[in-house]
């Protein structure tokens, strides 16, 4: 399964995830599992039992929600700092807006 629906398909690489599970959709349900207040190990046992992952594949699996984890805090940090710089700038709420639309844009183009 090298490509999902939820974006285009998945370059050769990403079979190297465990079960050949596509990116974006890997990607997106361990984001939304941790947004809904799971912890690490219960996200690793969630995508465990959907995807069916081997015990050997334990060590990539937890990597990968690791990966995701992170760059969800990244980009946290990445809408703090924007929402910091706007404020201490005096900008209007509206300039904070935009400035957040636009780094939100920005991030999503580059998926």
């Amino acid at each position: 399964m090298a490509g999902g629906a939820l974006g285009p398909p998945s370059p050769p690489e990403v079979l190297l995830l465990p079960g050949g599970i596509p990116l974006a959709e890997f990607a997106e349900r361990v984001s939304q599992w941790r947004a809904n207040g799971l912890t690490l190990r219960q996200t690793e046992e969630a995508a465990v039992n959907l995807w069916e992952v081997s015990s050997e594949d334990l060590p990539l699996l937890r990597l990968a929600i690791q990966l995701v984890a992170a760059s969800r805090q990244v980009m946290s940090f990445d809408i703090l700092e924007v929402i910091q710089r706007r404020l201490l700038e005096g900008g209007s709420v509206s300039d904070l807006l935009q400035s957040l639309i636009e780094t939100l844009v920005i991030a999503a183009a580059q998926r």
